[in-house]
């Protein structure tokens, strides 16, 4: 009987990971290429040029996923993919590009050269399908991950290949450990001082612009205007949410002063390894 029980239980084995329901979906590929060229958030785009088959093997299993599979994937695998599938296909749509050439007269006046910014309609271009449908990365930012998920903590975990952004991580992001990973990214993010930035001598909270271009992100809870009254209601929201993650020292200061805020410029030079 045990030889037949190993066969039944192999096979059972070979239909989950080709259905992709019961396994999880594999992000190793990408993995690897994050573990090989990626350091301290910057990226090597020129190396992946030059060596670009773990990318292309890893779109090639987004392309190839099944819709049906993806819906009895859990809630936070879905999320998982979806983060790591926005990061993969801005990388490719960089390496397609580059190196960068200068844009449009409007992109060179207001951003750097090396810049995702002097690449024409970058958000809005099919570089890759997913689970064989054409979609582009604003789609997957505004009417996936923000419109069906709605977790606020995935916009620092999405990278738009810039300083400004969130560091791309070293390592995929999956189901079973997204939790920890998105408070992870984000302690990292809002405990940067180029990022945030409180300034007592001032009396000024400084915010990367994500918190001003994404506000209604970030709802405040009832308790709220007792607590942040010097606020408007979009701020005391993304106040609320900043004070989670601050050393207790400055949600104290905070809560206690309400300092002014001001939105730092965003630095939209391309996070390129020197």
């Amino acid at each position: 009987m045990k030889p037949i029980i190993t066969i039944f239980t192999g096979l059972l084995v070979f239909l989950n990971i080709a259905s992709g329901t019961a396994a999880e979906f594999d992000h190793s590929k990408f993995d690897t290429l994050l573990q090989k060229y990626v350091s301290n958030g910057l990226v090597n785009y020129r190396q992946i040029k030059a060596n670009p088959r773990l990318l292309d093997e890893y779109l090639a299993q987004l392309e190839n996923v099944n819709p049906s599979d993806f819906q009895t994937w859990s809630r936070n695998e879905q999320i998982a993919f979806w983060i790591n599938a926005y990061n993969a296909i801005t990388i490719e749509g960089i390496i397609r590009n580059y190196p960068i050439q200068w844009g449009g007269l409007l992109a060179r006046l207001r951003f750097p050269q090396n810049s995702i910014r002097q690449i024409s309609d970058f958000w809005d271009t099919v570089f890759i399908p997913v689970m064989g449908k054409d979609i582009t990365l604003n789609q997957m930012e505004h009417d996936i991950l923000r419109k069906e998920f709605g977790d606020p903590r995935i916009h620092f975990a999405i990278v738009c290949a810039s300083l400004g952004c969130p560091e791309l991580e070293s390592h995929a992001f999956t189901g079973d450990s997204l939790d920890k990973q998105l408070n992870q990214v984000t302690r990292n993010f809002i405990n940067n001082p180029e990022k945030v930035r409180l300034d007592r001598e001032s009396g000024t909270l400084y915010l990367s612009s994500i918190f001003d271009w994404y506000k209604e992100d970030f709802p405040a809870t009832s308790d709220a205007p007792e607590q942040l009254g010097k606020y408007d209601k979009d701020e005391q929201g993304v106040i609320e949410f900043i004070l989670k993650y601050l050393p207790e020292a400055q949600q104290n200061y905070i809560l206690e002063n309400q300092p002014s805020i001001k939105y730092l410029k965003y630095d939209w030079a391309l996070n390129e390894q020197s």
